[in-house]
């Protein structure tokens, strides 16, 4: 299920990675169990199989198209088509301090309206990508951007790659999971609250890719071969 705040397009591939992540299948095992599929080694998504309801809300100069309330107009959507799971990569960044990010704001409370009057929804937010923007305080503090400030919802930051074939990470250290990312947005929130709730391993992902142009047959043949790496694409940040 699809809706757009934009246009119809993934032309940096972002959604289409972040998307494969959360329940990506390789076409070559679409037809295998789960076991087979887990067995496979293929770069599949947590869910493998599972439903996904897309909103699209990326220009391609860039820019978000995303009112500032996120309640029943935004959030209601994916909620009234099924979906229970929000994942939502995105946020407020400031390249010249990060801190104005870190605030309570008019998206970060709806969020926490909307989860409020739906018990039943369970809303994610990225933590950012600011941890290393310089300006605002010292070693990334108060850098989580709203919406991910918000009370209700589950913030994430991003770990290093748990892959054994990356050997360099952000840092020059060693790749590792027990490792923060570098870029990854730190807390706490402004009312001193702890933000980001969890880390999980965002830098040097490997998703699903997307040339960004449905009519150039980049989704052939040879894409489906668990041999190709035509349709891997290896991206890093909270969204991941």
């Amino acid at each position: 299920c699809y809706f757009s705040t934009a246009n119809f397009r993934d032309d940096d591939g972002h959604g289409t990675h972040v998307a494969g992540t959360a329940a990506g299948l390789h076409a070559s095992v679409a037809s295998k169990s789960i076991e087979e599929i887990l067995a496979a080694g293929l770069e599949n998504g947590h869910a493998p199989k599972a439903e996904i309801v897309f909103t699209d809300m990326g220009e391609s100069s860039g820019a978000l198209s995303v009112p500032a309330d996120l309640g029943d107009d935004f959030l209601g959507e994916p909620y009234d088509a099924g979906a229970r799971v929000s994942s939502h990569s995105w946020g407020c960044f400031s390249s010249d301090d990060p801190t104005l990010c870190n605030i309570y704001d008019v998206s970060a409370r709806s969020v926490d309206e909307f989860m409020w009057n739906n018990m039943d929804a369970l809303i994610v937010f990225a933590a950012g990508n600011s941890g290393l923007v310089p300006g605002g305080s010292t070693q990334g503090m108060f850098s989580v951007g709203s919406p991910g400030t918000s009370k209700n919802q589950i913030s994430v930051g991003a770990a290093q790659t748990s892959r054994s074939t990356f050997l360099s990470c952000s840092g020059d250290l060693t790749c590792s999971p027990q490792n923060l990312a570098g870029f990854s947005s730190r807390g706490p929130t402004r009312d001193r609250r702890y933000k980001p709730d969890l880390v999980f391993p965002g830098e040097k992902i490997l998703s699903a890719a997307n040339s960004g142009d449905p009519t150039d047959g980049f989704f052939d043949g040879e894409s489906c071969d668990p041999a190709s790496i035509r349709n891997i694409n290896e991206l890093s940040g909270t969204s991941m």
